[in-house]
C-alpha cells in the first residue's frame, strides 16, 4: 500500500496535467517557470521559489503559464511522514486542512537552503548509500523547519495543543482505513467520547472521522483502478466497503463518475498522450 522510499525528482517537462491524484502527500518546489494549480476547489498561480504542499486526499491539476517550467517534487506515503517526522507542528501543511488552508508557500527568503536540500534528498534517493532512509528523514525536517522558520503564519495549527489522541487517531485511520471502523468503537478504544472525538478530529484535519475515513478509502480505490485489473467489486471490497453499491454511489458523489468511467477515462488519456 505504500513505497518503499520517499521520492525525490527534479523534472524539466513543460507538459500541463490533468486533473489527477497520487495516494501520496506531494511537495513541488517551482525553480523556474510559472504555472496555474487547482487542487481540489482551490486555483493558485505559483512562480519561482514557490513550495506547494498537497495533501494525499486532494487532486489536483497543473497548467503550465511559462517556460522553462523546472522543478523538484517528491511523494511521500502518510506512513514515511509520521515516521520521519515527529513533530506535528511540521506535518501540519500536509496534515491539517482548514477552510483558510493555503497551499502555496513564497520561500524566497531561503530559496538556497531549500534548492540544496532537495538536492541532497534527490542524491541520496538515486544511490545506494547506508542510512539512506535515516538521511532523506533529517534533510524533509530540515527542509520542513525552514518553512516553518518564515512562513509559520502558514502552517495551519490549531489555537490549543493537539491531543496526542487525536493524532494516533489519525495514523490509526491511515494504516487501517480497510477495515470495518465505527465512531463508536473508535471513541471506545482511545478512551474518547464520540462528540469529543468528532470535534477534536475536525479541529485537526479539517475532516470529521467518518469523512477522513472515507477519503482514505477512496484515495486507495483510485490508486488501485490506475494500477490493478482488479474487479469494482474487488477493489471495493479491498478498500473496505462492504457493498459495491455503495462503493459506487460515494466514488460518483466525491470524484464526479463511476469507478468504471474514472478508470476508462484514465487509460483513454494514457493511450492519447
Amino acid at each position: 500500500m505504500s513505497e518503499e522510499r520517499i521520492v525525490c525528482v527534479y523534472s524539466d517537462n513543460t507538459d500541463s496535467t490533468e486533473q489527477h491524484f497520487h495516494n501520496t502527500h506531494e511537495l513541488i518546489y517551482v525553480k523556474e517557470g510559472r504555472i496555474r494549480i487547482r487542487i481540489g476547489k482551490e486555483t493558485y498561480e505559483a512562480g519561482a521559489r514557490s513550495l506547494i504542499f498537497i495533501s494525499r486526499l486532494e487532486e489536483h491539476s497543473v497548467t503550465v503559464l511559462d517556460t522553462p517550467y523546472r522543478r523538484w517534487w517528491m511523494r511521500i506515503t502518510a506512513e514515511q511522514l509520521a515516521t520521519a517526522v515527529d513533530e506535528p507542528r511540521l506535518r501540519a501543511v500536509f496534515d491539517r486542512r482548514p477552510d483558510d488552508f493555503c497551499h502555496v508557500f513564497d520561500v524566497s527568503d531561503t530559496a538556497v537552503e531549500i534548492e540544496h536540500i532537495l538536492q541532497y534528498i534527490a542524491a541520496e534517493d538515486t544511490a545506494p548509500r547506508s542510512f539512506k532512509r535515516h538521511r532523506i528523514a533529517a534533510l524533509l525536517q530540515l527542509l520542513l523547519i525552514a518553512c516553518y522558520r518564515i512562513k509559520r503564519e502558514q502552517f495551519p495549527l490549531p489555537a490549543h495543543r493537539v491531543s496526542e489522541t487525536v493524532l494516533q487517531i489519525q495514523s490509526y485511520l491511515d494504516a487501517h482505513f480497510s477495515e470495518e471502523i465505527l465512531l463508536e468503537t473508535l471513541a471506545r478504544d482511545f478512551f474518547l467520547s464520540p462528540s469529543y472525538l468528532s470535534h477534536a478530529f475536525r479541529d485537526w484535519t479539517g475532516y470529521s472521522p467518518k469523512q477522513y475515513l472515507v477519503l482514505c478509502r477512496l484515495s486507495f480505490a483510485r490508486e488501485l483502478l490506475l494500477t490493478t485489473e482488479q474487479s469494482v467489486a474487488q477493489i471495493a471490497a479491498q478498500c473496505g466497503f462492504g457493498d459495491v453499491n455503495n462503493f459506487i454511489r460515494t466514488f460518483r458523489k466525491q470524484v464526479g463518475c463511476t469507478p468504471a468511467v474514472y478508470r476508462r477515462n484514465a487509460e483513454q488519456q494514457l493511450y492519447e498522450s
